[in-house]
């Protein structure tokens, strides 16, 4: 299980890491959270302490949930892995480069 409380967090590298590795991963839907996970994982809004552990138990608990999560997050990590990456940097730096 990972768990992200982070009200500020940019990509969120280790999202992406965990879900790799076959982590359930639970995160606090902000900054760009919600952009690495994409469909997957479990986003939460504002919730309270004991509120968060009863979703971390229900998540380590209910089995059908858990399998729900991680299928999504293999899905989101094989669109991560598809992506053009060279091709989306050059073109976010295409004004640059041309300047130069």
């Amino acid at each position: 299980m990972f768990v992200s409380t982070s009200a500020h967090e940019g990509y969120g590298a280790p999202l992406v890491e965990a879900m790799y590795h076959g982590v359930p991963v639970i995160a606090r839907h902000a900054g760009g959270t919600p952009e690495a996970l994409g469909q997957a994982g479990v986003l939460y809004e504002e919730l309270k302490a004991p509120e968060l552990a009863e979703l971390i138990h229900r998540v380590l608990d209910d089995q059908p949930l858990r399998a729900e999560i991680l299928q999504s997050q293999q899905r989101r990590v094989a669109e991560l892995l598809a992506r053009p990456v060279a091709a989306e940097v050059r073109a976010l730096l295409a004004d640059f480069l041309s300047a130069t």
